[in-house]
């Protein structure tokens, strides 16, 4: 089975991109590599709402939801845009562009 989303493939991309780096003289560009693992947890945290995520993936495949969505809708994609999990992330996404078009420059 392929198993894309993974905390463990995150957390190997990140070393090898910092050791990359580290052993490229680049220190500088460390912060990025932060950023970006950051995100990728912020991400799969967020998918652990309603999506199946295998945290513990290889050692074990146990999957982590918090909200169960179920098959009522046809095509597929109207049983996530009608869940009340979706109104979660639509409010995120209004939170952050109201942040960011309120920031002075």
């Amino acid at each position: 089975m392929n198993q894309t989303k993974t905390d463990l493939h995150s957390q190997n991309d990140s070393i090898r991109s910092g050791s990359a780096l580290s052993l490229a003289g680049k220190r500088q560009y460390l912060i990025f590599v932060g950023i970006a693992f950051a995100n990728v947890l912020l991400h799969l945290f967020l998918d652990s709402i309603a999506a199946d995520i295998r945290w513990l993936y290889p050692f074990s495949d146990i999957r982590f939801n918090l909200v169960e969505i179920p098959a009522r809708y046809q095509p597929w994609y109207l049983n996530f845009i009608l869940h009340w999990t979706f109104a979660a992330e639509m409010a995120i996404c209004v939170a952050a562009v109201w942040a960011w078009g309120s920031e002075k420059v």
